[in-house]
C-alpha cells in the first residue's frame, strides 16, 4: 500500500476533535522532555486519551559516574518509530462522532430532510443532531425571486413553494452558517446555497466530471442558466440534459432558485488574463450523476471535498468506534454508527479492504474528512427509512454498549436507540459511574422512544421515570376532540402555555371560562391543572391549540377538523372569535375557521365584548381553495337575560353546497 501524506492547507489542526484528546492522527505518540535545573530529572510524557498516569520520572543521584555510552547515532525520526513501536499498544485512537458540543459554523455536511415548513426546512444532521434552512437559505435566485413577488412583480418562469421544491426524506448538501447556544438548547441554522456550500473553489479549480449544486437562476429558450456560487464562472444546462431528471424524477418543469446536482460536461476559458471567465455545460441527468466517483485527479486537497462525493476508500486501521481509511489520499475517518450496515463491527473489517464511502461531513480548518458506508445514505434513491417503531411506546431494551454520550441500546426487534447521559436520570447529579453502575452490559430496562434521527438510523430513547409515567410523549398521539388533563407553564398577552404530558400546547385568552374573563390569570394561575380540549394540530408547526371552555369541552356535537367534512345541514359548536363589518369569524370546535357573512349586529357586537358566543351553524357554502367556509344566520335566538346567560345560540340554515 503506498504511503499517505497528510496535508494541512490552513495549518496543523487540534486533533481533539478526530481523535479524542491529544491523540495524533499518524497513530505515534508525542515525545516531551523537560529537565529542571536544580535536580536531574527527565519527564517523559505519552499523549493518550486515558486518565492514567503515564508520567515516568527517573531521578539520578551523585554517586560514582558511570561511563558514558557511545552513541549509537540514530536520527529523530528512528527514534520516534521506536518508541511509537514500543507504544503502541498503550494509545487508543478514538472516533468521535459530530455532536452539538462540536459543531461549528463552516461545517459542510449531508442531511436529511425531515419536515418541511411554510418558512423553514428541518434537517437531520449526522451524530443525532439537526438544524434548520430559513426560506432565504435556499438560494440566491430563490430568495431575489420571492422578493419580485413580494413587490407584486411579475415573472413568467414558475416560482414553487418550499413544499413542491423538497421532499420528506430527501439526502441535501447544507452548510452550518450560525450555532446559537444557551443553558437548554442549541439551535443550528444551515443553508443550501450554492455560494456557502463551494465557498472554498475558484473557477480555475472546476475540471470536468466534478458534480456541483446549482440552483436555476433563469429558463432560456435552450436551457437554463445554473448559479454555482463561484466567482467568474458561467454555468449553462442545455434542455436537452434535463430532460431524464424532469420526466423521471421533478415531473413539472424546472423552477427559479430549485437546487440541482449538476456534472461538468466542458470546461472552457475565455477571456483576456485577469479578466477570463470560465465557461460550463453540465447535466443533471440522474444516472450521470449518481455514477460519479472521483480520483486523485480530479480532487486532490481538502478544500475541494464536499459532502456526497464518492471514491474507493482503503482500510488503514480498526478501533473500537471506528476506522481509519485512505480517501483520495487524506486519512479519513468512519464512525461506528456509519458502518455499512446497523451493527457492523470496525474489526469485521480487514486492513487492506477497498470499499466505496461518502463524504459525510467537513470540519473548517481540517484535512480528515469524515465518511460513511451506511447503505441508506450511500443508495442510489435515498429516501426515508421506514419507521419500524412507533415514537413515544414504551419497550424493552438491552444495553449494548457505553460510549461517552451515553448509551447505546437494542430494542426487541434488532433496532438500534441512543439514550444520553442526562436522560439516563432524573437526577441531575448521575455520573458517569452511576451509569456504569446502574446500566451494566446485557442488562434490561424499560425505553421511552422519543425520536428518531433519519440521517444516523438510530432512535432516541429515554430511560427517565417523569417520562415514562407520561402518557402523552409526542402531539401526534393525539387527537382532534380528544379530551386531556392540562397544567398552566406560562401566560402570554394573547393566552396561555400548558402542558399536555410532554408536549406543549396553546390556549387563547377567549377560550378560557363561559364568560370572557377580564385577567384570567387569576382563576387559572401557572402550575393549575385543569381540563382542555384539543381544537387543531399543526404537525408542521409543532403546535396544539386547545379550548377550556366547559361547554365545548363536554361538547356531544359532531367535530369539524377538515373542510370536506362541511357538508349542507351538518351542526357543530363554536365560538365567535372576531367580529368585523362584513360579518363573524367563528371558530369551531374541530379547528375550522368559519365566516358568518350575515350575521354582524348589535347584540353579536355586545356579546363578543362581554361573552363567548356559541352556535350552531348550518353551512352555505364552502371555499375550499381559500381555506375558509361560509354560513348564514337566518334566525338568533336571544337568552332572556344575557346577565345569567352564559351565551346565545344561533339557529342556522343555507342552501347547498
Amino acid at each position: 500500500m503506498r504511503q499517505v501524506e497528510i496535508s494541512f492547507p490552513r495549518g496543523k489542526p487540534s486533533y481533539n476533535n478526530y481523535f479524542g484528546t491529544n491523540s495524533d492522527p499518524s497513530g505515534s505518540e508525542k515525545i516531551k522532555k523537560k529537565k529542571r535545573a536544580s535536580d536531574s530529572v527527565d519527564v517523559t510524557h505519552i499523549s493518550s486519551n486515558d486518565n492514567d498516569d503515564l508520567f515516568k520520572i527517573s531521578r539520578s543521584t551523585p554517586s560514582v559516574p558511570k561511563k558514558k555510552k557511545k552513541s549509537i547515532g540514530l536520527t529523530s525520526e528512528e527514534t520516534d518509530l521506536l518508541i511509537s513501536g514500543s507504544k503502541a499498544d498503550k494509545i487508543k485512537t478514538v472516533v468521535d462522532s459530530l455532536s452539538f458540543e462540536t459543531i461549528s459554523e463552516g461545517l459542510l455536511s449531508l442531511g436529511r430532510v425531515i419536515r418541511i415548513r411554510d418558512h423553514e426546512i428541518l434537517v437531520s444532521l449526522p451524530g443525532r443532531t439537526m438544524g434548520s434552512v430559513p426560506i432565504t437559505a435556499i438560494s440566491g435566485p430563490y430568495t431575489k425571486a420571492l422578493e419580485k413577488l413580494t413587490l407584486a412583480e411579475g415573472r413568467e418562469d414558475a416560482v414553487y413553494g418550499v413544499k413542491d421544491l423538497f421532499q420528506i426524506g430527501q439526502i441535501v448538501s447544507v452548510a452550518v452558517t450560525g450555532v446559537k447556544k444557551d443553558v437548554h438548547s442549541v439551535r443550528v441554522t444551515l443553508s443550501m446555497s450554492p455560494s456557502d456550500l463551494q465557498a472554498g473553489y475558484t473557477s480555475g479549480s472546476i475540471s470536468e466530471s466534478m458534480v456541483l449544486t446549482g440552483a436555476v437562476e433563469s429558463v432560456e429558450d435552450h436551457g437554463y442558466i445554473i448559479d454555482i456560487g463561484v466567482q467568474g464562472t458561467h454555468t449553462f444546462l442545455p434542455k436537452e440534459n434535463a430532460k431524464a431528471f424532469i420526466q423521471n424524477v421533478n415531473h413539472k418543469p424546472l423552477g427559479i432558485g430549485q437546487l440541482l446536482k449538476c456534472k461538468v460536461l466542458k470546461s472552457k476559458s475565455a477571456g483576456r488574463s485577469g479578466t477570463s471567465k470560465t465557461y460550463l455545460t453540465v447535466t443533471i441527468s440522474p444516472k450521470e450523476v449518481n455514477r460519479t466517483k472521483y480520483t486523485m485527479e480530479t480532487v486532490n486537497n481538502y478544500q475541494l471535498l464536499l459532502p456526497g462525493m464518492e471514491s474507493e476508500g482503503t482500510v488503514m486501521e480498526t478501533h473500537k468506534t471506528g476506522i481509519k481509511v485512505d480517501f483520495l489520499g487524506m486519512v479519513s475517518l468512519i464512525h461506528l454508527d456509519h458502518m455499512a450496515e446497523p451493527w457492523t463491527l470496525p474489526g469485521t473489517l480487514e486492513v487492506g479492504a477497498t470499499n466505496f464511502p461518502r463524504v459525510l461531513y467537513l470540519f473548517p480548518n481540517s484535512s480528515n474528512p469524515y465518511l460513511t458506508l451506511q447503505s441508506r445514505i450511500c443508495q442510489k434513491k435515498a429516501s426515508l427509512p421506514q419507521l419500524l417503531l412507533t415514537l413515544g411506546d414504551k419497550l424493552k431494551v438491552k444495553i449494548a454498549r457505553i460510549e461517552k454520550r451515553g448509551l447505546i441500546v437494542k430494542f426487541e426487534n434488532g433496532e438500534r436507540g441512543f439514550v444520553s447521559s442526562t436522560r439516563c436520570s432524573d437526577n441531575s447529579a448521575f455520573t458517569d459511574e452511576d451509569i456504569a453502575r446502574e446500566f451494566p452490559i446485557a442488562s434490561s430496562h424499560t425505553c421511552c422512544v422519543m425520536e428518531y434521527s433519519s440521517l444516523d438510523n438510530i432512535y432516541i430513547g429515554s430511560f427517565q421515570q417523569s417520562v415514562l409515567s407520561q402518557q402523552i410523549i409526542r402531539i401526534d398521539q393525539l387527537e382532534v376532540g380528544q379530551v386531556v388533563s392540562c397544567d398552566l407553564k406560562a401566560w402570554k398577552s394573547t393566552g396561555a402555555i400548558v402542558g399536555v404530558g410532554l408536549a406543549k400546547g396553546f390556549i387563547p385568552k377567549i377560550h378560557f371560562g363561559e364568560l370572557a374573563l377580564k385577567n384570567p390569570a387569576v382563576k387559572f394561575p401557572v402550575g393549575h391543572k385543569f381540563k382542555a380540549r384539543v381544537c387543531r394540530i399543526d404537525l408542521n408547526k409543532n403546535q396544539i391549540l386547545l379550548t377550556a371552555k366547559k361547554r365545548l369541552v363536554k361538547s356531544k356535537a359532531p367535530l369539524l377538523s377538515s373542510y370536506p367534512e362541511c357538508v349542507y345541514g351538518i351542526e357543530s359548536e363554536g365560538v365567535i372569535s372576531k367580529v368585523t363589518e362584513s360579518g363573524l369569524n367563528i371558530f369551531t370546535i374541530g379547528g375550522l375557521s368559519v365566516l358568518n357573512i350575515n350575521g354582524t349586529n348589535e347584540c353579536f357586537l355586545y356579546n363578543h365584548l362581554f361573552v363567548l358566543i356559541l352556535f350552531q351553524p348550518g353551512f352555505h357554502s364552502c371555499d375550499k381553495g381559500n381555506q375558509r367556509v361560509s354560513n348564514t344566520i337566518n334566525e338568533v335566538v336571544l337568552p332572556r337575560s344575557s346577565s345569567k346567560l352564559p351565551c346565545c345560540q344561533c339557529k342556522c340554515r343555507g342552501g347547498n353546497l
